[in-house]
């Protein structure tokens, strides 16, 4: 597995995804970021530490919708009548891969303690780059957040910009406390 491997499959993506291929590039994707032999839905420490992260963020951009008064459960592609949250998480699919990255930095992993809990929880206090400034991925959130809504409800005719980085190769504290 490598990553042309998973950018051909991105490269098939068609509107609505008819073909599947975001299932079939994600499953490639971690394939690719943990093992061969990873699968995203087997019960494991590893799979327990990235939902677990992907709860924080979603709770984080919940958070966003609500303060900025709109409902969480009208998603634009997630529209589960199960899923409260269809709205932010259609909004967090890009800062997903800032959990992939905490996680894969402590993949020996053997269990999801309240230290492991702990340094997710502070991957938001995480320094990257956002739109060509430095910025906690918290400040990241809430500033996307704002430019989408603005673009859904027709305030801004502008779609969001979004380009985000690590600021360095050594990520701050919030990937090395307590773990």
């Amino acid at each position: 597995m490598n990553k042309d491997e998973v950018q051909s499959e991105l490269d098939q993506l068609e509107i609505n995804d008819e073909s599947n291929r975001e299932a079939i590039a994600a499953r490639k994707y971690f394939m690719l970021l943990f093992d061969k032999n990873f699968v995203r839905r087997d019960t494991n420490a590893i799979n327990a530490t990235l939902d677990y992260g992907y709860a924080i963020l979603l709770s984080s951009f919940n958070r966003e919708i609500a303060l900025n008064g709109y409902l969480t459960y009208f998603g634009i592609h997630h529209c589960s009548q199960e899923n409260q949250f269809n709205l932010a998480s259609d909004l967090m699919e890009p800062f997903r891969p800032f959990v992939d990255y905490w996680v894969k930095a402590h993949e020996k992993i053997k269990e999801l303690t309240p230290d492991i809990k702990y340094g997710l929880v502070e991957l938001l206090s995480l320094e990257i780059k956002f739109n060509g400034k430095k910025t906690l991925l918290t400040n990241a959130i809430t500033v996307y957040v704002r430019e989408c809504l603005k673009f859904l409800s027709g305030e801004s005719k502008k779609l969001p910009e979004m380009e985000m980085s690590l600021t360095n190769e050594v990520p701050n504290n919030a990937l090395n406390d307590n773990v």
